[in-house]
């Protein structure tokens, strides 16, 4: 009998091993699947977040493109970058030959920004292949990605383009900038922003390609020094077209009342306690100066002074009341210096100036010395920058009036 019970007893364990063992392998098996299926999910996963990186700088680069509004579409700029990034369409890549997809639209054909002209959508798809999946009949996933980036009003309003000037932004002894938008300073000089005794500027950002030298009173609490370099952002626009011979104008004498009206003229003189009103909406463009003497004013509506050379000239007391298109290639434009033209500018007047518009003279030295600036909105882009002692200007950006917003254009992501 006892024996009997040993061996029934070793049966029973005996069979519980095997048990356990096919238990056991089952589950290795089963692991091993895991394992797999996850190794599978994960390769795609990390492909997937390659490709949303890869949308996100192609749809980035059609927007720019969009505003750019060069040769290049949106679409070829979009689909460039993908292929620089390794994501060619209509192609396979060295690891994996299954077709490559890069769909490009403007305007995006779903999502919350389906049918605005000003965003651009992308996506990145490629079917990847698996290899513990393909045993259960599973020889690919499909990995997608999808971005949409829009254009927007930039967020800056000044823009001092020289990269290497000492004082590419110089703020004079008890000068001071108020800005309801960015600052931008491109030059890469240890002293790029010089600002004296008293100078403040209040701003809700300001960066600096190179350094500052600055005494004043104070620098907006978000200055940043180090900042990637940047280019003329309205490179994009074209240079005002003239054609045949300028008209020589007669000087205008003291204590008249003068209009004139869009044209191509070879210069202005007004004399003193003179008003000159700019009596068309467009484009006047000069080959000469605009000088005005003291106690003058010029007046004009929905205008754009464009100087194929020469420059703008003020007196004391000078009054301008000025403001560009609100539409048409110019909208947003209210003084454009030929970007060879370099022909210091200097607004300056002890008498309040409204100039409503961009201020853009590439390549010019901007003075500016008033009491007051511009009360809707205010850009100014040029090579150097200066703010005369006890000058106080006011940079707004207030837009309401453009219908598609600030003429400079940033590209943004939006989905």
């Amino acid at each position: 009998m006892k024996r009997t019970f040993i061996r029934s007893d070793s049966r029973h364990y005996a069979g519980q091993r095997g048990q356990i063992i096919v238990l056991l392998v089952v589950s290795l098996v089963a692991l091993a699947a895991l394992v797999g299926v996850a190794n599978d999910i994960g390769y795609a996963w990390r492909i997937r977040l390659k490709m949303q990186s890869v949308a996100d700088a192609a749809a980035m680069a059609g927007a720019d493109a969009l505003y750019m509004g060069g040769s290049i579409s949106p679409t070829a700029a979009a689909k460039a970058i993908a292929t620089q990034n390794g994501f060619t369409d209509g192609a396979g890549t060295s690891i994996n030959p299954n077709t490559v997809s890069v769909t490009v639209n403007n305007p995006p054909a779903t999502g919350p920004n389906s049918g605005n002209s000003n965003a651009v959508e992308v996506i990145v798809a490629q079917a990847q292949p698996t290899f513990f999946l393909n045993v259960a009949g599973f020889s690919t996933l499909s990995v997608s990605a999808r971005a949409v980036a829009a254009v927007t009003s930039s967020n800056n309003c000044m823009y001092s383009l020289n990269p290497s000037a000492s004082g590419a932004l110089k703020m004079a002894a008890n000068s001071h900038v108020n800005s309801s938008c960015g600052l931008l300073v491109n030059s890469s000089n240890s002293s790029a922003v010089i600002g004296s005794s008293g100078a403040t500027i209040s701003a809700p950002s300001l960066g600096i390609v190179g350094n500052k030298s600055w005494s004043g009173a104070s620098l907006p609490s978000n200055t940043t020094t180090g900042v990637a370099s940047f280019s003329d952002p309205l490179a994009y626009e074209p240079t005002p077209s003239v054609s045949g011979s300028c008209t020589t104008l007669a000087t205008v004498p003291s204590n008249t009342t003068y209009s004139l009206a869009a044209g191509y003229y070879c210069g202005l003189n007004v004399h003193s306690n003179s008003t000159v009103n700019l009596t068309s909406s467009g484009t006047y463009s000069f080959d000469g100066n605009v000088t005005l003497d003291a106690n003058t004013s010029l007046n004009g509506t929905g205008v754009t002074l464009y100087f194929q050379s020469g420059s703008l000239s003020m007196s004391s007391n000078t009054v301008l009341n000025l403001s560009a298109p609100t539409s048409g290639t110019y909208a947003g434009i209210v003084i454009f210096q030929d970007r060879s033209d370099s022909t210091p500018l200097s607004l300056s007047s002890n008498s309040a100036m409204a100039l409503t518009g961009a201020v853009y003279a590439p390549d010019s030295n901007l003075t500016l010395a008033s009491n007051a600036f511009a009360n809707v909105y205010s850009i100014l882009v040029a090579s150097t920058i200066t703010i005369a002692s006890n000058s106080t200007i006011n940079l707004n950006n207030n837009y309401s009036s453009l219908p598609n917003g600030s003429p400079i254009k940033m590209a943004a992501m939006v989905e």
